[in-house]
């Protein structure tokens, strides 16, 4: 496999991974979103740096306020 492609595919799944425990802890706290694990920069720079399918992904599973059916 190309390295490009496994950083890409690295890089999806700890971002996934991330915003899904960012969102578990957010649901414990009845969804305050100060009480969250990170900061809202520091999750999307994953985002930026080549995981915005993870992220895209995990909130669409997640979300419990977003539109699914029209996400873009």
């Amino acid at each position: 496999m190309d390295c490009f492609l496994m950083y890409l595919i690295g890089i999806n799944v700890v971002t996934f991974l991330l915003f899904t425990i960012d969102y578990l802890i957010m649901a414990g706290n009845s969804y305050n979103w100060d009480t969250s694990l990170m900061d809202g920069r520091i999750l999307s720079l994953f985002a930026v740096v080549g995981g915005a399918l993870g992220m895209l992904l995990a909130m669409i599973i997640w979300a419990r306020y977003a539109n699914k059916h029209n996400i873009a």
